[in-house]
């Protein structure tokens, strides 16, 4: 088996515009994903990315420091799985299951190690 980055990408505006039961509902959608995905062998970890970031550029000698980069855009990073899966149509098989898809998110899927 290999190793599997899945990279979500949305609006935490968006999640923000939700009310208190709506969120309780994506959270809820994401944790029985993983639940599934524990059951079929395929979860090593995941979890939510808070709303805040910092993004380090190196420029010239010195580092640039950005808070929030993707700010009010679809391009924010909002969590991450690391699954188990026997190839890359496998892994791709497992990610178009991920409930992101349903809140307008995109879903990155990176192979890990080389």
């Amino acid at each position: 088996m290999k190793k599997y980055f899945l990279l979500m990408r949305g609006s935490q505006e968006e999640f923000l515009k939700l009310n208190e039961t709506e969120q309780s509902e994506v959270i809820k959608a994401y944790s029985e994903w993983a639940k599934k995905l524990k059951i079929s062998g395929n979860f090593v970890e995941g979890n939510g990315f808070c709303s805040e970031s910092i993004k380090l550029t190196p420029i010239d000698d010195m580092i640039s420091k950005t808070i929030n980069p993707y700010e009010n855009t679809n391009e924010q990073l909002s969590g991450y799985y690391i699954i188990l899966a026997e190839d890359d149509r496998d892994a791709f098989n497992i990610a178009n299951e991920c409930p992101a898809f349903k809140y307008n998110e995109s879903v990155e899927i990176i192979q890990i190690g080389h």
